[in-house]
């Protein structure tokens, strides 16, 4: 009897978890499909990197670093996600990268939750160096040209000082004059108001 009655429960318990695996959805972690540059490749110009999903991720929980050969940060855009939220591509803030070796760290969360982190690695050889406008050399005939016109600069700048000082002078001279002027007018009213006095007492 308590054979059947065990058998009895574990037939049901094991239909009761077939039922229940059945009715709750499987959600399968993502992984990293693909990438552009891919792992170890050699490109010539690379303006952007993109990762490829197998499933849907979080675009919120997006972390990417790009890294030199030695050391140093990669300054990053704001990395997009496409309509599939699947795919994700980030530019680096200077456009196209230099020649050197590099590493995208990434870390994603999958629609899941799951948390996922890795790297690619990949190399830039041969990339377009930007042009550089050579600066024409200085000529040599210029700096007597400035000598010369330095000249008149200078005697301006005497004659400027030779007028202000003659208008000094002409400052002082007139106002001796004006001086003289007013005292020889005084001693006059002066000189008239005596001679009335004297006259007025006679």
């Amino acid at each position: 009897m308590f054979r059947r009655v065990l058998s009895a429960s574990l037939l049901m318990t094991t239909v009761l978890v077939t039922v229940l695996s059945a009715s709750i959805p499987s959600w399968a972690h993502s992984d990293l499909l693909n990438s552009s540059p891919s792992q170890g490749s050699v490109s010539a110009e690379v303006s952007s990197v993109t990762l490829t999903f197998v499933d849907e991720i979080v675009p919120e929980y997006t972390a990417l670093a790009l890294t030199r050969g030695d050391g140093s940060q990669v300054e990053l855009d704001e990395p997009s996600t496409d309509a599939t939220n699947r795919i994700v591509s980030v530019s680096p803030r200077d456009g196209m990268l230099s020649d050197d070796s590099y590493v995208l760290g990434y870390y994603i969360v999958s629609i899941d939750g799951h948390p996922i982190e890795g790297a690619v690695s990949f190399e830039v050889a041969g990339a377009p160096t930007p042009e550089v406008s050579e600066t024409p050399a200085p000529d040599a005939s210029a700096t007597p040209t400035e000598e010369a016109t330095a000249v008149p600069f200078a005697v301006e700048a005497r004659t400027a000082d030779s007028g202000v000082s003659n208008g000094v002078e002409w400052v002082w001279i007139g106002t001796g004059i004006a001086t003289v002027v007013v005292l020889g007018a005084v001693s006059v009213v002066l000189l008239v108001a005596l001679r009335r006095r004297r006259d007025a007492n006679n």
